[in-house]
């Protein structure tokens, strides 16, 4: 069934965006609501990042973890299929390293799942994981997580993914995301 969006050429210019596909009534609307709950960009209140974008060195005796896309799950880490990598790509990527309180993000292939890593883990992250971290004190890792998982967190990285075959999230549009501002008290309770 064909579906009409009603558009401005404003939405067009703040969006950047032209395909018909974005301006679809669903994503249009989640973006309504999201502006009228004073939501906050991304990266108003964290620092984003990705992974490795060279060839790791594999080492599965290291200890060391190398998560990729497909170990980020919604709102746990799949760490069943862990690979490990050598310290020397892991000292080489010290931004992604997986730090407690951090939010990972999968952002190639099955893009919008998101974790929490709960405890410090010597390790660190492909370029397929967008890190999440040096978070806001007024904003969860747990409830900014669970966001992103939700329809509304879900809505926004499928609409501003590209691709066919492989869906692909550029950290420029991560950092766009809108995040609800809610009190903390309901933030632990989400938690």
């Amino acid at each position: 069934m064909a579906q009409i969006s009603e558009i401005t050429v404003g939405d067009l210019l703040k969006h950047k965006r032209i395909d018909a596909e974005y301006f679809r009534p669903f994503f249009v609307n989640v973006y309504r609501i999201l502006e009228q709950d004073k939501a906050v960009r991304l990266d108003e209140i964290a620092i984003i990042t990705d992974g490795e974008h060279g060839s790791p060195d594999i080492d599965e005796t290291s200890g060391i973890y190398y998560l990729s896309g497909n170990n980020i799950k919604n709102n746990y880490l799949n760490l069943s299929d862990v690979r490990f990598c050598t310290e020397v790509a892991y000292q080489k990527n010290k931004r992604a390293t997986l730090l407690k309180g951090n939010v990972l993000l999968s952002i190639v292939g099955t893009v919008g799942n998101s974790a929490v890593v709960g405890e410090t883990l010597k390790g660190t992250t492909d370029r397929n994981v967008a890190t999440i971290k040096s978070l806001d004190d007024n904003f969860s890792p747990y409830y900014l997580a669970t966001f992103l998982n939700s329809k509304f967190g879900r809505a926004q990285t499928v609409n501003a993914s590209t691709g066919n075959v492989q869906p692909l999230l550029n950290l420029t549009q991560v950092k766009k995301i809108q995040i609800p501002f809610l009190k903390k008290s309901l933030q632990l309770e989400i938690e």
